[in-house]
Formats: C-alpha cells, structure tokens, sequence
C-alpha cells in the first residue's frame, strides 16, 4: 500500500536518551486527560490497533497522542506537509493542534555521521478532518476491504525464509493437542497443521516480536495476536483476534504497557515489505 507523505518521528538515531520519554509522554497523557490505561478496555484496545495500521509512521508515544483526540484518524500530517497535498488547516483547527513529540538531535561530537538525541519537543500536527482543499485519493491511506487474499500464504513463507525461518506442515503426532501452529524461537522453525494465512501471520508475529524470550505467555501472545491484528487490517484479512482475551489475563502498569505497546509497534513494523508486496499486487 502506498501510503500518502506523512510525519515520521521514528527516526531517532541509536543514542540512549538523557530524559524518561515514557513519562513525558504519561505526563502529557494527563495534561490532556486522558490515560494509557483506557486500552485496557477490549474495544479500545481494538480501535487502537486499527488507528496503528491506518497511521504505523508514528511512535508508540505519538500514536497515543494522536489516538486521545482523534481514535478513528485517517491521515496526520504538519502544516507544511498539508501544503505539499494542496491542503491547507482550516481557520477554526489551527489553534486546536495535536502535539506530538519530536525528537531534538544533535550532532555527535565524537561520530560526525552520528547524531544524539537530547531530547523531545512538541510539534503541531493536524488531522485530515481539520483541513481544507484538494482532494486526496483513497488509494495509499485507506485500509483495504476485508475478504481472502490471494497469495498472501505464498508471501508470509517468503517473509519468514528471508529472516531464516522455516515454515513446514506438522505431523499429525506433533505438537500442543489443539494448537493450530507454533513457533520454535532456538529452532527458528513454524510447525502448522493447514496452510492457514491467520495462523502464520501470528506465528511470524511471535518470531518478530523483539522481547519474546523471557517474557511471560500473556504478554507473548498479546503482542503477537495485536501485530497480526494490525497486519490483517493492512492487506484486508478478514481474521478473529483473541487479543482481548490475552489483555485480560496481562497485568502490569503504565510503563510496562507502553513497553507491550512498543514491541507490537516494532514487531508489526518487520511485515512492511509483505504488506507493500502484497497491496502492490492488486
């Protein structure tokens, strides 16, 4: 899917930064009422994936933000890149922005081709629904209408052998009783019992997910029902996600569910080639 120009904040260099984002971002969470812990609702946390598969440029910090004012926004961008669309923010939206956080760079006194984050700051953004003029193709920003989709078996196993995962039928003996498939992290191999693209897309999401060793089930499989969930919105896989089940059953605070939040984005992230091929192709 070709996506229409949109901010990216994502781009952050390999600097540790000197200040605590997760609670900058907390506290501008309560400045403007609002609270991370509203996802713990099985219905929001579902509309959050939808907002994540419709605008996946944005950090896990500014999805939240973005997702507080407008839950279902289709299309953010920054003034000047409205202006390159032909649109510009209608009078009544402009002192009425969402302020996300950029970072503030620098360069590396040590490494000239390097540069270090210092910090964060707030920068204007708008929604679609806050601007005026040409209008926008749907094509590159609307997600694509749900049904089967051709070929995409063919691209999850070509997606996993390029990462060295193997993907194989199961044997009618083998594995969990009841499992529809499973992942082998130290084998780096996929075991499924039908060429399903639901089941794969989830097992690739266990392998994508970045913190999955030492990580409780809970948390395993709520990060990879909630990636799957956002890949299937973006090539239209009509599925049934089990990620509230998993929500319910994950505890933990604030920061360790912006933590969950970060592996999802991260993990959803590693489908982009699949998802470009996969709406290309149509």
């Amino acid at each position: 899917m070709n996506r229409q120009p949109q901010a990216s904040d994502t781009d952050v260099g390999q600097a540790t930064p000197p200040v605590d984002r997760d609670e900058l971002l907390l506290g501008r969470l309560r400045e403007m009422g609002a609270s991370v812990d509203r996802l713990r609702s099985a219905d929001e946390w579902q509309q959050y994936l939808k907002a994540v598969a419709r605008l996946n440029s944005y950090s896990v910090g500014n999805m939240l933000l973005i997702f507080c004012r407008y839950p279902d926004a289709r299309l953010v961008n920054g003034p000047k890149a409205w202006h390159k669309l032909g649109r510009r923010v209608v009078d009544d939206a402009w002192d009425e922005p969402i302020m996300i956080l950029a970072p503030r760079l620098v360069k590396d006194k040590k490494d000239p081709n390097r540069k270090k984050l210092i910090g964060f700051k707030p920068v204007r953004v708008y929604e679609l629904r806050q601007t005026e003029g040409q209008d926008l193709p749907d094509e590159g920003w609307e997600l694509p209408p749900k049904g089967e989709v051709p070929g995409l078996w063919e691209q999850l196993v070509l997606l996993a052998e390029s990462d060295g995962v193997t993907v194989a039928m199961a044997a009618d003996n083998e594995g969990p009783p009841g499992a529809l498939g499973w992942y082998n992290a130290d084998l780096r191999t996929i075991k499924v019992r039908e060429q399903r693209p639901d089941t794969l897309l989830h097992e690739l999401s266990h392998h994508f997910d970045p913190e999955l060793a030492g990580s409780t089930r809970a948390a395993r499989e709520l990060v990879a029902e909630s990636c799957a969930a956002i890949v299937a919105d973006q090539v239209g896989l009509d599925v049934t996600t089990q990620a509230e089940k998993y929500l319910a059953g994950w505890g933990g605070g604030e920061v360790a569910l912006l933590r969950v939040l970060d592996r999802v984005q991260r993990a959803h992230r590693r489908f982009a080639p699949l998802v470009e091929a996969v709406n290309d192709g149509r």
